[in-house]
């Protein structure tokens, strides 16, 4: 325990950011090519490093929207857990947010964990993954999110969301993704996906629609013409439109993992959630 009085905790630069992206990927959780890009562009003073003689071995991501923040990227590097570092490094994060209902998304059994820190759990999600058709399909209600007016988009994140996002979305709409469609009816959007290329296959996030139907030929269109198209989905256990939609694609549930906040949970359409964005 010694050893953490010698942690010096320090805002990530770029480079550091790449670090953590690859923790990340180290850990398994599969994180997006250009995530490190896009999610510091959210909030560039939210992300964190615990260094010992110059050396990152813990970090932490705290990034704040308008009323609501979000904890992830926590690691510690194996060779030094253990020594209290991964506390002072959250509570530093935790601090960074305070007056923030903050929201943390974790593997079930870390839910006791988070809890001792004061938050609650909100809901229960489900990952599903498989390998899905990637043939071509046209709709003429299927649009590139870039080409809708960013108000709307915005918006529209925020009914699933509760909170605007406004500039990890631009991040997310012009560097984070592959591909980011939207479904409009007339001038209303009735659904909005994004898909990137990730370690293992792509990451599908968001993806919200009104319909079943909507996110279904959503999910298509980003897929198409991509090689090895494998998906990853991430939404409410609640949704049973997402399983059903997930099972009609032939996906394999792998685990299930909980989102938790400090405050109350927002009140939003869970129903509608085919996959959102985890951290």
């Amino acid at each position: 325990m010694a050893e953490n009085s010698n942690l010096e905790i320090v805002s990530a630069s770029s480079d550091h950011v790449e670090w953590i992206i690859s923790m990340a990927r180290k850990e398994g959780w599969n994180p997006g090519d250009n995530d490190a890009i896009a999610f510091q562009q959210a909030d560039p003073s939210g992300y964190f490093v615990g260094l010992i003689n110059g050396k990152p071995v813990c970090c932490v991501a705290g990034v704040k929207f308008n009323h609501i923040a979000i904890i992830g990227y926590y690691v510690v590097v194996k060779e030094h857990r253990g020594q209290g570092h991964g506390i002072r490094i959250f509570q530093h994060a935790m601090n960074y947010l305070n007056g923030y209902n903050i929201r943390v998304d974790g593997l079930l059994i870390h839910a006791p964990k988070y809890q001792n820190s004061g938050f609650k759990m909100a809901h229960v999600n489900v990952r599903y993954t498989g390998a899905v058709d990637n043939s071509t399909i046209s709709c003429p209600f299927v649009c590139a999110a870039s080409s809708v007016p960013f108000d709307k988009i915005l918006q529209y994140d925020a009914r699933f969301y509760a909170d605007e996002r406004k500039h990890f979305l631009a991040g997310w709409i012009n560097t984070g993704t592959t591909d980011c469609l939207a479904y409009m009816d007339k001038d209303t959007v009735k659904g909005f996906g994004a898909i990137r290329k990730s370690v293992n296959g792509y990451r599908v996030g968001p993806l919200y629609a009104e319909t079943t139907q909507i996110a279904e030929i959503l999910l298509k269109s980003l897929c198409q013409h991509k090689s090895d198209c494998r998906i990853t989905l991430d939404f409410p256990e609640t949704n049973n439109h997402g399983k059903a939609l997930a099972e009609k694609l032939k996906l394999v549930e792998v685990f299930k993992f909980g989102t938790l906040y400090t405050g109350e949970a927002p009140n939003v359409d869970l129903l509608k959630i085919y996959s959102f964005t985890c951290h």
